[in-house]
């Protein structure tokens, strides 16, 4: 392999349909179905549903991040790539 050549220059082959897109484009297709979704994901969280607690908390505020934490020899050096957008201030990405 030569240095700075990629080994798949065609990249990764696109997919025929994302999962994702087909939801979104069925649920803005039919506005009453999205609601009639969002109010049983609330009913459930209601009820004590761990699941939709935490899926709908994540929705809303966010994941809250793992902490890391190493312990013993460190053998290797890490580095971290920030994004862009990202600031060390605020440990927040503002970019895309």
């Amino acid at each position: 392999m030569v240095k700075g050549v990629s080994g798949n220059p065609k990249g990764r082959p696109r997919k025929e349909y994302c999962i994702t897109s087909l939801a979104k484009a069925l649920l803005e297709a039919e506005p009453a179905q999205a609601e009639q979704i969002s109010r049983k994901w609330l009913e459930q969280a209601r009820q004590g549903k761990t699941d939709a607690r935490r899926d709908l908390q994540d929705r809303l505020e966010g994941r809250v991040p793992l902490p890391l934490e190493h312990t013993g020899e460190l053998k290797h050096s890490i580095e971290f790539i920030l994004g862009k957008g990202y600031t060390e201030a605020n440990g927040k990405s503002g970019g895309k």
